[in-house]
Order: C-alpha cells, then structure tokens, then sequence
C-alpha cells in the first residue's frame, strides 16, 4: 500500500488524507489543459481526471491535487467510480488504483489485470467494479481481478484504435443485462447467460463504438467515432449523423439528463442536446479549447459540467462556463 504524501494535512469524510497545494493560478488558467472525467461522489464533491497530472479534487471549498508524489502521479485518469465503502477508484495507464483513508493501493497484472493499460471503468447495480483494459474486460472479485471475455465479431474488425478487445464503455439496464461498447467490434449485450452483437451492418453507424447508454425508456443509445449517434428501441437502430443537426459523427460521451433531454459530447464540435425533436448545439467560442468534449455530468443539484480539451466547463443557462483553478464554481 503505498501513502499519499501531504504537504497539508486536511480530513475529507472523516480521514486524513493528502493535499497538495497548487502555486498561486495565473488568472484564467485552466484546472487542467485537459479534464477527461468528472465524477461527483456520495458526499457532492467533485473528482476531475486529467490526461497527465493526476486526480483534481473540488470539495465545495478547496481545489487540491491529488497525484505529486501518488501512485497518480502524472496519470491519465480516464476512468472513475466509487464503492459501497466510500473508496474511489481510478482507471489509469498504469493500472487501477484505488484511493481509501489517505493511501493508494494499485493493482496490476499482478493482481489478475489482462493489461495495466486502463480505459474505462464501471460500477454496476449489484457494486461490482469491471474494468476495461488494452487486452480485454476484468472484474474484481473479492482483491483480484478475473477476466471477463467477449466473443469476438464475426466479421473481421475494420475499424479500431488499438484492438477489438478495448471496452470504451459500459452501460447496464433495468434487467440487469450489460452492455459493452468496444474498439472496432460495434456493440455486445450480455443478459447473464449470453451474449449478442450488433455492429455496423445492424444499423448503429460504426463498429468502433466509444459510448453506450440506456435511457429511462430502456432505448440504448450508442455512439461511434465517424459514425454519428444511433438508438436501439428493442426492435431496430435509428441514426443520426451531422446532417441531422448533430455537429459531428464523432460521439465520445451520452449522458441522460433529469429533464430526459439527452448530452452527446463530439471530438471537434463541443456538445449536442436532443430533446426528442431537434438537436440544439454548443460549442466553447472563446479559443481556449479543440471543442473536444470527453465527460459530461449532472450533478445532484443539476448542474451540468463538462470536460473539455483545454479545462472544466459547467452551464450557466444557455452558455458555457470556464471554470479556472480560481473559479467561478457557482
């Protein structure tokens, strides 16, 4: 186990634990050139992961950064959830590290990951933690992980960044059954027993699939690198592209809102809301940002943040935001 070391001691949720204290923010300056996750945890506090300096912690008061001389030093943090215990966990290129009562525990290949290459993580309804590495699906079982294969398409892959094996995402549904968007190998659903594959040829636009979801209305939702946004309503796949009105076809994050309007992230044109009939779009307009758009979340008090390629973003009305190491946050 391996202790987070602390420049200033400070208690969150009842333990100590470690905060480093950043230099004084130029004005403007962006939390993080790069804020590739938000996750908001039980207690409303604010986890923002970066592409290369760690965790940023918000806790409704103080900014610190958890990552100088961690087991998070100089991640990418492209994954984060939160166990029954109130322990966080991150998906890293380096493994999976778990952070509880001040200390980092990091697990590996050692400890049965296919590959320490981490890109998505997921917590499902029952609280069991699955990972998706550079070689394959993991699920932690008791303090090890177990791999979890997928059946591979029949057709061969055509499309993928690294390989078919890669999850981008997860999402679960009501009856419990799992779905998993893939790396070149379109989408898989296991209702426990077995597994069913929809790609390309089945109507949702790419087999390179980086988010899933499924809505209120049990509809899933998939959204594939150059092949625009489809939805699945239990019978067929409807799409849309940019010639619908969605900015772009490449689609990196869906998130269900309170409302029931829909958020689709894009690489390159900042953000899209369906509300069932059109798509309204936003993009940051000030040139701080490649309008890349890697997270998307509500919290609680229904604010809506945004991750960014160039800093943390919330909306305000119909504008967006930028929120520095010095705020604004309200």
């Amino acid at each position: 186990m391996e202790p987070f070391r602390s420049l200033v001691p400070f208690v969150l949720g009842g333990a100590l634990a470690a905060q480093i204290l950043p230099p004084p923010p130029a004005p403007d300056a962006p939390i993080s050139e790069y804020v590739r996750h938000v996750f908001e945890d039980r207690d409303g506090h604010l986890w923002l992961g970066t592409n290369g300096e760690g965790v940023v912690l918000w806790d409704g008061k103080t900014l610190s950064w958890l990552g100088p001389g961690t087991a998070l030093d100089r991640c990418a943090i492209r994954g984060i959830v939160q166990d029954g215990d109130g322990a966080m966990w991150f998906a890293t290129e380096r493994g999976v590290v778990r952070w509880h009562s001040g200390a980092a525990t990091t697990y590996t290949t050692a400890n049965g990951l296919a590959a320490d290459d981490c890109w998505s993580l997921f917590r499902d309804r029952d609280g069991t933690i699955w990972v998706g590495t550079k070689r394959g699906v993991c699920r932690l079982v008791g303090n090890r992980w177990e791999p979890f294969p997928l059946p591979a398409a029949v057709e061969p892959v055509r499309e993928a960044r690294f390989a078919r094996e890669v999850v981008w995402d997860f999402a679960q549904a009501a009856d419990g059954s799992m779905w998993f968007a893939t790396d070149g190998d379109g989408l898989r659903r296991w209702d426990g027993k077995v597994f069913t594959a929809y790609t390309q040829k089945d109507g949702i636009g790419g087999d390179c699939v980086r988010t899933c979801c499924v809505d209120r209305n049990g509809r899933v939702w998939a959204g594939s690198d150059g092949g625009g946004l489809a939805c699945f309503d239990g019978k067929a796949w409807r799409r849309w592209t940019d010639k619908d009105g969605l900015g772009n076809d490449r689609i990196f994050v869906i998130v269900e809102a309170s409302d029931g309007a829909l958020w689709i992230s894009t690489l390159g044109a900042g953000l899209a809301r369906w509300d069932g009939t059109k798509f309204t779009q936003l993009r940051e307009t000030d040139g701080r940002t490649r309008n890349h758009v890697q997270s998307i979340l509500q919290a609680k008090d229904g604010t809506m943040w945004f991750g960014f390629s160039g800093g943390l973003y919330r909306l305000a009305g119909e504008r967006l935001v930028h929120v520095t190491k010095d705020g604004p946050w309200r």
